[in-house]
């Protein structure tokens, strides 16, 4: 009778604190297990997201309950519990523990689930926590918290948690997601100011603990004081799928683009997808943005993507005007080509020697020279960490350049000032891959570029048309790099392009097209302008507010050419149709017989097709584009290029696909 009273006691105490519905867990027959560690969790099954967790050290009577609060109307949950029987601390499938599921669905107020012992085992993805203690935070009674579990080694989110109003002193949450080993960070704040949202210290109170897992949940304490730290807080994303049922158990990849500056904030997966109507989350938006939410269901399986009907995709926007956000989904098969690309994971070892200094990367596609991602880590933290870099295409060869800030300067010296490294890479078929780098003194002059942005302002009178930005050399007119937006999103954006060169002049030509016809027209038909500027060693900004003092900008100009005297011999045409759709030709001529490569790029730079790369005699040659990639499948409309390499002569051209 003892035995049976102290967990009864212990579980009282719990229900006086909680609030809300309550789920009881009646556990009977559990004798088989005295003195053995019990862990529970509840699982939320419409976005998966933990709702409560408990554990009893030593199992103390063969009936007991658990009580667990969080519990909402109309929810459905998954209990998830093990008893560790083999006594080593942590989850292990069965038969190494006993583990068990049980599900309820559409609870109305509090629930109850009774369990009796059965050997009906279930395995369990069961995930170790950290399981932090908040201790005198009476200054923050009713303000609301917010709390992330980071990953140390990547700085990626984990898992979060979040409370209306901090209610008492003391209260425990959890993060789910450690991995023994493995190093963390757990951030968290309270909302000071009030305003539900995050701002840096001391408007919001705000803290950083550091630890490493070691043998299953990780019992953290913390005490209030006013040492806050600034964090790098980022807002949730959250889609709201439903009638999803054709896709129930494909595997679902989101990302989510900052529209307003065309970059990818953050990305996620679900390795099958659970049921007919879930919640997914992509953590990385900032408050006021607005947001293209990219999503594709791996409906043939393969685990990357591939354009509809192979592979089913969509996108939807969504505005982060006050924090998370929320857009809703319902499956249909108005299906969306996305310009989906892959991650390089950029794996550093022993960098203790540039502790503290800041570190640059880049990929850089070896057939065009142009590059097509980059990241930047304003301070190495760290022995061991990883750097992402996005931008990656199937079966491409890149070369991966980074340096630190060895001298401190904020730009890039040749070295042995700064420390510089080249690696190469190509994903092959497997899409996000590791690459692993331990630090050396074989350095490389990777005659680093810096990055141009231009800030777009008032550009009201033009929301809803395409606009595209180049970026010329002003000596030689040769384009450096483009980029587009297929209709204007509002009154500010912005787009950057790499590629400068400290010292070089550029004129940065943009145009909205005014008319609609998808293509470049001396104004007035279209609103185009030019700035002019000369670049240092630093990434250049340009901020321009809309105006009527238009430029012509002219036609998009090849590459430069060393040889002069081939130029004149070799030939790329402009293709025929353009605008096109489907096809179009492609007309060159060769003054000698060359290897010859001829291929297709989309905006980033990357290689969509390859039309020719084969000797060729001299003379004129035509190939038809018929607007698919390597891959055979069709691709979006848009702006594309074609390069036409030849021995020593190279250009480039443009042209647009109008589905």
């Amino acid at each position: 009778m003892f035995k049976k009273s102290i967990p009864l006691i212990l579980f009282i105490a719990n229900i006086l604190l909680a609030h809300g519905n309550i789920l009881t867990l009646d556990l009977r027959n559990m004798g088989p297990h005295s003195g053995q560690k019990l862990q529970v969790r509840v699982v939320d099954k419409y976005n998966n997201q933990e709702v409560a967790r408990k554990s009893l050290e030593a199992i103390s009577a063969t009936d007991f309950m658990m009580f667990f609060d969080g519990i909402e109307p109309g929810g459905s949950y998954r209990v998830d519990f093990y008893a560790d029987l083999n006594g080593n601390g942590n989850y292990d499938n069965p038969p190494g523990d006993h583990t068990w599921r049980l599900e309820v669905d559409n609870v109305q107020g509090d629930t109850t689930l009774t369990f009796s012992h059965n050997t009906n085992f279930t395995s369990l993805a069961w995930q170790a926590a950290a399981v932090v203690t908040m201790q005198n935070m009476n200054p923050h009674a009713g303000e609301h918290f917010e709390a992330r579990l980071v990953d140390k080694k990547s700085r990626l989110e984990i898992s979060r948690f979040a409370m209306e109003e901090i209610e008492a002193s003391e209260f425990t949450f959890s993060l789910p997601g450690i991995v023994d080993g493995d190093e963390y960070y757990v951030e968290f704040f309270a909302d000071h100011n009030g305003n539900k949202l995050y701002d840096a210290p001391p408007a919001d109170h705000a803290w950083q603990m550091e630890f490493k897992a070691d043998n299953g949940d990780a019992n953290l304490n913390f005490t209030h004081n006013t040492n806050f730290t600034p964090l790098a807080w980022s807002n949730k994303l959250s889609l709201q799928m439903s009638n999803m049922t054709p896709h129930i158990g494909e595997a679902l990849h989101v990302r989510a683009i900052d529209v307003l500056t065309g970059k990818e904030v953050g990305r996620t997966e679900l390795a099958a997808i659970p049921q007919a109507e879930f919640e997914v989350s992509v953590v990385g938006s900032q408050p006021a943005g607005t947001y293209r939410l990219e999503f594709f269901a791996d409906h043939n399986g393969n685990g990357l993507y591939d354009n509809p009907p192979t592979d089913h995709a969509w996108s939807v926007d969504v505005d982060a005007t006050a924090g998370d956000a929320v857009a809703s989904f319902q499956h249909n098969t108005n299906f969306t080509p996305l310009s989906w690309d892959y991650r390089v994971w950029l794996e550093m070892h022993n960098m203790s020697p540039h502790m503290g200094q800041a570190l640059f990367a880049r990929a850089v596609d070896q057939s065009t020279g142009r590059e097509v991602g980059r990241a930047k880590l304003d301070a190495i933290y760290d022995d061991e960490f990883f750097m992402l870099i996005p931008g990656i295409q199937l079966n491409t060869d890149y070369t991966i350049d980074f340096f630190t800030d060895h001298n401190g300067n904020n730009a890039y010296d040749a070295p042995p000032t700064d420390h510089a490294w080249r690696l190469t890479y190509n994903p092959g078929d497997d899409g996000d891959n590791d690459l692993e780098f331990s630090h050396n003194t074989n350095f490389t002059d990777i005659a680093w570029t810096y990055n141009f942005t231009l800030n777009l302002t008032n550009m009201t009178p033009h929301a809803g048309q395409y606009f595209e930005l180049r970026l010329v050399e002003a000596a030689t007119r040769q384009t450096i790099g483009t980029t587009s937006v297929n209709a204007i999103p509002g009154a500010e954006f912005s787009r950057s392009i790499p590629g400068l060169i400290p010292g070089t002049s550029y004129d940065a030509d943009f145009y909205s097209d005014h008319n609609g016809n998808k293509t470049y027209d001396a104004p007035p038909a279209d609103h185009a302008w030019r700035q002019t500027f000369t670049a240092s060693a630093t990434d250049e900004t340009i901020t321009f507010s809309h105006n009527t003092n238009f430029v012509d900008i002219g036609n998009v100009t090849g590459v430069a050419n060393e040889d002069a005297d081939l130029v004149g011999e070799f030939q790329l045409y402009a293709n025929y149709p353009n605008p096109f759709n489907p096809s179009t030709t492609i007309r060159f001529h060769l003054a000698q017989a060359e290897f010859v490569s001829l291929t297709v790029h989309n905006m980033l730079g990357q290689r969509v097709a390859t039309l020719v790369a084969n000797n060729l005699e001299a003379g004129e040659h035509r190939l038809v584009w018929n607007g698919h990639n390597e891959k055979g499948q069709i691709v979006s409309s848009g702006v594309y290029f074609y390069r036409l390499q030849a021995g020593e002569f190279s250009d480039l051209k443009r042209m647009t696909l109008v589905r």
